[in-house]
């Protein structure tokens, strides 16, 4: 989707020194959210440049999703359900989720799930 639209994409992962399995629950939803997140800059953002970091540690997965497009009014009410949809599988994972645009600037999300015990499958 994002070459078909000449869209630079930068994705910045964990290093490799360990290997952490998450539950199948949490891998399906952020990968949702991630999509979601995915669809809406390429559908409404014009933007040229994503940049997607993803950051996992004992405690918490981030993953921060930011646009250089041209932003959009987080209070305005849409017609879409894709905010929605997303908000509602954060509070699913007991997560946070966090959209920050601001017209002419583009747009960051940042979802922030904790990770207890049940979250995680194994460790090595």
């Amino acid at each position: 989707m994002l070459t078909a639209r000449n869209i630079e994409f930068h994705f910045q992962t964990p290093g490799g020194e360990r290997d952490v399995q998450l539950g199948a629950n949490i891998r399906r939803e952020v990968f949702l959210i991630f999509k979601e997140s995915i669809n809406n800059l390429v559908k409404h953002s014009g933007c040229v440049r994503v940049e997607v970091r993803f950051q996992i540690d004992e405690e918490s997965l981030v993953l921060t999703i930011s646009d250089n497009g041209k932003g959009f009014d987080t209070t305005a009410d849409s017609d879409g359900h894709g905010l929605t949809s997303m908000k509602e599988r954060a509070l699913g994972l007991g997560a946070e989720i966090g959209i920050v645009s601001e017209t002419g600037r583009g747009t960051t999300t940042t979802l922030n799930v904790p990770l207890g015990a049940n979250s995680l499958v194994s460790k090595s």
